[in-house]
């Protein structure tokens, strides 16, 4: 009778396909999104930790023909603080009046070989004295200047005078992140001497407001200058991007959940005349509620497992392919001369959570679309159903 049920319950080519591209589709884009979700937060994370460190501090905003030179820093010898990480970002033209401001960083030599050299591949060597920079190899080729080739880098101080110095090009990096490879990266010594930068009126952090104002306030009153607090939200390019950012992932989530919700509707209106038509059939052969209802949706649910299977091995294959290539997210602020550029390379991450949060989100989809249908048509008396399936 068990394997009467099982076969009379199994479902038929032009039942079982729609099922299954059902659950075939809709895991594949749940499995791609909630991969680029994933991928979107770490690459800005990490670009940004990397970049500006979890706290810095950053100097006044100057303005000079109507256009906005923003002038970063986080030096300053008194200040003594485990977090912090001594910088200078200023934009800077490089030798050639064609070419755009591009952000100069100064960087002790010690973070740049911690952090910056394990992006990618160096050509030459780090700088190892005053003078010394190391490009990143987009800005090398539009530069079209080798190691060892000298260049000269023009910027502005605190009070507008022009600032330039010739440098010797000590190394090229290559690396996989777009910003990166469009940065000067020079001394700390030297971009302190070229913005004659000696304090900051900005704390902008990440960390809890709270354990750094009291750092903030001691040490404007040790050295009588003024220090704000602010969180990275109220910035720019981050709180753009950041925006731009949780867009996309808000669009994705709402995708996800209407994926689900479409597998629950779609799997809970397929064929109800016929299920209700067949499961009448076999309650009036004998067969009782609940081995008709476990035949039923164990059927179902196998359709469904079947479909996901394909979706998400099919996904996966489409993820290594876009590993390879990557998808740019801030292109159009990197451009941009009237603020701090940060672009990233934004690739899919793919995870163990992630899937399992996928296989979950079908599976119970397609357990709620196979019980539904089948509670519906076992609450109807089995004579009534045959009949008016025949009328």
């Amino acid at each position: 009778m068990n394997r009467l049920l099982f076969f009379s319950t199994a479902r038929s080519p032009r039942q079982s396909i729609p099922i299954i591209l059902t659950a075939f589709f809709c895991s594949a884009l749940m499995h791609i999104g909630v991969s680029w979700i994933d991928g979107i937060h770490t690459s800005l994370s990490q670009s940004t930790q990397i970049l500006y460190g979890k706290t810095r501090i950053i100097a006044q905003d100057f303005r000079k023909r109507e256009e906005l030179y923003p002038i970063a820093s986080n030096i300053t010898p008194l200040l003594e603080y485990p977090t912090l990480t001594p910088k200078i970002t200023f934009l800077g033209q490089l030798e050639s009046s064609k070419i755009e401001n591009r952000p100069v960083l100064g960087l002790p030599i010690s973070y740049v070989k911690q952090r910056i050299i394990s992006l990618g591949t160096l050509k030459g060597s780090l700088p190892q004295q005053d003078r010394d920079v190391l490009l990143g190899a987009s800005i090398a080729k539009k530069l079209s200047v080798s190691v060892q080739d000298s260049l000269i880098i023009n910027t502005q101080t605190q009070d507008m005078s022009p600032s330039a110095q010739r440098y010797t090009v000590s190394g090229i990096i290559k690396t996989q992140n777009t910003f990166f490879d469009q940065v000067a990266y020079i001394s700390i010594n030297d971009a302190q001497w070229m913005t004659d930068i000696e304090g900051a009126t900005e704390f902008i952090t990440d960390d809890n407001i709270t354990t750094i104002e009291p750092i903030a306030e001691k040490w404007s009153t040790e050295n009588d200058y003024s220090l704000h607090v602010h969180t990275w939200q109220e910035k720019e390019p981050y709180a753009s991007i950041r925006s731009i950012t949780d867009t996309i992932n808000l669009g994705l989530l709402l995708f996800i959940l209407a994926c689900s919700t479409l597998t629950i509707f779609n799997l809970s209106l397929i064929n109800v005349r016929r299920v209700q038509h067949e499961l009448g059939i076999l309650r009036s052969m004998g067969a009782s509620k609940t081995n008709i209802a476990f035949s039923y949706v164990f059927t179902n649910f196998l359709l469904v497992f079947l479909g996901m299977t394909a979706g998400l091995l099919t996904a996966q294959i489409m993820l290594k392919t876009i590993l390879t290539h990557g998808f740019p997210l801030g292109e159009s602020l990197s451009q941009a001369s009237y603020t701090l550029p940060m672009a990233e390379q934004i690739y899919p991450r793919t995870s163990l959570q992630g899937a399992v949060m996928v296989i979950t989100l079908i599976l119970i989809s397609g357990l709620l679309g196979s019980v539904i249908p089948c509670v519906h048509a076992l609450r109807k008396d089995p004579m009534k159903t045959i009949k008016d399936n025949l009328i």
